[in-house]
């Protein structure tokens, strides 16, 4: 039976993964700086196959480093970027498109009119804001632009729901993530 723990963030600039002993100490780590793709109107995206050859190459290094197999590992835990999401088939996972990220601006001139939209009452139990979240602007902007990214399977994941599909095939949404897409009432479901 597997004794190790494997820990991986995936942050905006930098991917990191640790492996820890059932004691709690780290035996190795290894981070990759992240690209992000930058552009007119505030664009901040990474490319999706670019993320996933530089989360292998850390995996693996640190998996080496630690000088365990890979099939030690008994448990994984995973933090990611909240806000940010990539529009993927909901059936396989395949990308539709780049990560958009938490910092990109477009749209943020919307946040105004979406929130006149609804009234204080609406938006407040959501997130204790008294209008909606930037991240509920930032899909209204790519839905009229792109709006096969919201077509029937399709999901918009989070970078860490996006993650852990990849890791076990399964969709997991991630509260922090969904609170600053404004589709999740954490008072009510946490």
């Amino acid at each position: 039976m597997g004794s190790l723990y494997l820990g991986i963030d995936l942050g905006t600039t930098v991917l990191k993964a640790a492996v820890f002993g059932k004691d709690g100490n780290c035996h190795a780590e290894t981070s990759a700086r992240l690209p992000i793709i930058t552009g007119r109107g505030g664009q901040r995206e990474q490319n999706v196959a670019a993320l996933g050859t530089i989360l292998l190459k850390v995996l693996r290094e640190t998996i080496r480093k630690s000088g365990q197999s890979a099939d030690e590992i008994v448990g994984i835990g995973i933090a990611a970027q909240g806000g940010s999401f990539i529009p993927a088939d909901a059936a396989t996972g395949t990308p539709r498109a780049p990560m958009v990220l938490w910092n990109d601006m477009r749209g943020a001139d919307q946040l105004t009119a979406i929130g006149k939209k609804k009234p204080r009452a609406f938006w407040h139990p959501l997130s204790y804001l008294d209008g909606p979240v930037t991240g509920v602007a930032k899909l209204a902007y790519h839905a009229t632009l792109h709006p096969k990214w919201f077509a029937r399977g399709t999901i918009c994941a989070g970078a860490g729901a996006f993650l852990f599909h990849h890791l076990t095939g399964i969709w997991r949404q991630e509260a922090g993530h969904a609170i600053q897409l404004g589709c999740y009432n954490w008072k009510r479901d946490c």
